[in-house]
């Protein structure tokens, strides 16, 4: 939320209704409104000016929702359906990953209640655990693994905190958060309390990321938390504000921000909380909702940078032994390029035009565009947002969103999860809003810049939801990567790639040894017919939902072999060679080898 005034949002849903309300504010821009960004600047590739016509653009990719017939069907609810409270308006999580061990993926979808069930004290939805049977249908488990909390929850992460070969689960909530330890058998015990991550009874938290920080060797754990609410006694007694001709519920501008924590692993299923020794608890706290870890500097540790609704964005330079500097302005990232704060949901890292530094990009409310920050090298980061052709995010309010190469050509494309809060804006059609939006999904042209390609995807991206969690693997692996998409008061949209495996591509899973087990924060470089591509290990980031760990590499038209040099979080660097093209591989530290775990199931 931008103004003490609450959010509002338009999403590419209305594109097509309201293209002559975007077109003139567009051109209003264009005049030079005061404090506006000015849409004519950049130079990479755009969306059209105002008043002309878009260029033909076609896709052989299309995604099929197949949630229903695969049985993945939670109705997340968050509140009540009209909306009085912003606690209603966040909506859940989203995970993937093969918990049990059998080859195929899992996953899970959190929930939580509806107010008037919260308040008479009655908990009647429960987070879903779904169990992939490898033939494209998934079983709900959740009460028989254990894992069927009944809470406010809010993200979800598989994630392998100890080391010893599956993945637990990491939730935050409106409220304690929650750990469960894998037990190896299909099941899990609810760790939290001998873990010591459950936060402050009272921490309404968002977003998580996991991270071998101070470089021995196994996962410490950021969390961002939101602000002080009380169902029962909201801030300023829950009294509406005026917005756009309609009374609405506040926030968060004038609520009381809570502090994020950060909690190092020690090592013995326990964590400890370091916010204060390690400088994160030295700058005021900024409604946080999205976080992501990434070496932004190539310096061989991670970095945390933090969305920040209605603030100024954080970054945190990783200074070793577990210290962390402040320094989003003096990187640029803290704002957009006209200095002005925006109000950061969703968030991601990835080299998005190809130079081997990692750029940053953060979903924001609507009535301003998501923005994307192109690393210059140094820690110095440049707003290329409009340069880069984002100018269709403009009306949305965004959400998750990850940068991945949906067609496999060998760019980071990038999807953004689209929903308004407010259900009035339905009653108020001259605003040119809806509650319920269109996601958007921007192909990489490979010359800087993206293209809208949301409308010519298939019917599985024309969907119009509430959507807030998105994660990214490949379920099916057939080799291309298809979407989760979690929405708020409704199902949620498993989308198949269908397609997508026209390019060629290669699938890495890493297996740490002396790094982490599931190596997160590695960075592979892969090279083949004079291209060079860099990404790292980065299941996290988006909106409270965590995605693949195996890094997925588009080859375009090469079906040869590649080169792979991987530097692991413990320092080690190993380079493999002939690595084959339509194949799921793993590495494990420190054997310079790959092994094939499996062919694609489409080549």
């Amino acid at each position: 939320m931008t103004e003490i005034t609450p959010w509002s949002a338009c999403g590419p849903a209305v594109r097509a209704v309201s293209a002559g309300v975007c077109g003139l504010l567009l051109a209003i821009l264009a005049l030079g409104c005061p404090g506006s960004p000015d849409p004519e600047k950049g130079d990479g590739a755009q969306a059209p000016q105002a008043g002309q016509s878009a260029p033909a653009v076609q896709s052989s990719v299309r995604f099929v929702d197949t949630a229903a017939e695969s049985g993945v069907e939670l109705v997340s609810v968050f509140g009540n359906l009209e909306k009085n409270h912003l606690l209603e308006s966040t909506g859940g999580g989203a995970a993937i990953a093969d918990y049990d061990g059998d080859g195929d993926l899992d996953l899970y979808l959190t929930t939580a209640q509806t107010t008037d069930d919260w308040l008479a004290g009655r908990r009647p939805k429960a987070n879903a655990l779904y169990r992939n049977d490898g033939a494209g249908r998934f079983e709900e488990v959740a009460e028989a693994a254990g894992v069927a909390h009944a809470a406010w929850t809010a993200g979800a992460y598989f994630v392998d905190y100890d080391s010893d070969g599956d993945r637990d689960l990491f939730l935050t909530t409106w409220g304690p958060n929650v750990l469960y330890r894998n037990d190896g058998d299909g099941t899990f015990t609810d760790v939290t309390a001998q873990a010591g991550v459950a936060g402050g009874a009272g921490d309404w938290s968002a977003s998580a990321a996991f991270g071998d920080l101070d470089g021995d060797g196994d996962l410490d754990l950021y969390v961002t938390n939101y602000c002080e609410y009380d169902l029962a006694n909201p801030p300023y007694g829950g009294d509406k504000v005026l917005w756009r001709g309609f009374q609405t519920y506040r926030g968060p501008k004038g609520f009381v921000a809570q502090p994020d924590r950060l909690y190092e692993n020690l090592g013995n299923g326990r964590f400890r909380d370091v916010s204060d020794s390690s400088g994160v608890a030295g700058s005021p706290p900024l409604y946080g909702l999205g976080v992501v870890f990434a070496d932004l500097e190539e310096d061989g540790d991670l970095d945390i940078y933090v969305a920040n609704d209605s603030r100024s964005n954080y970054l945190w330079r990783n200074d070793g032994g577990l210290r962390f500097s402040e320094i989003a302005s003096f990187a640029g990232v803290a704002t957009n390029e006209d200095a002005k704060e925006q109000a950061g949901m969703g968030i991601d890292a990835g080299d998005y035009d190809g130079d081997g530094r990692l750029d940053l990009v953060v979903t924001n409310f609507s009535h301003d565009w998501d923005t994307l920050y192109r690393n210059e090298g140094g820690l110095q980061f440049l707003d290329a947002t409009f340069m880069a052709g984002l100018r269709d995010t403009y009306l949305d309010l965004a959400w998750g969103t990850k940068l991945f190469d949906f067609d496999n050509d060998g760019h980071l494309d990038l999807f953004v999860a689209n929903g308004h809060i407010y259900p009035q804006v339905d009653e108020h059609p001259q605003l040119g809003l809806t509650y319920a939006q269109q996601n958007i999904l921007l192909r990489n042209t490979g010359q800087g810049g993206f293209v809208d390609v949301s409308d010519v995807t298939g019917p599985g991206m024309a969907l119009i939801e509430g959507s807030r969690a998105f994660a990214i693997e490949d379920l099916d692996f057939d080799g291309d990567l298809d979407l989760l998409i979690g929405n708020l008061d409704g199902p949620p949209n498993l989308l198949r790639n269908d397609g997508g495996n026209a390019g060629s591509w290669i699938s890495v899973e890493l297996v740490g040894t002396e790094s982490p087990r599931d190596a997160i924060g590695a960075r592979l470089t892969l090279e083949f017919a004079g291209r060079r591509l860099v990404r790292e290990v980065n299941p996290f980031g988006s909106y409270q939902s965590q995605s693949a760990y195996a890094v997925h590499f588009g080859l375009g038209a090469h079906e040869d072999t590649a080169e792979l040099t991987i530097r692991w979080p413990s320092g080690l660097e190993e380079t493999i060679s002939s690595l084959p093209s339509r194949r799921f591989l793993r590495v494990t530290e420190g054997q310079g080898a790959f092994e094939v775990l499996r062919e694609g199931s489409g080549s």
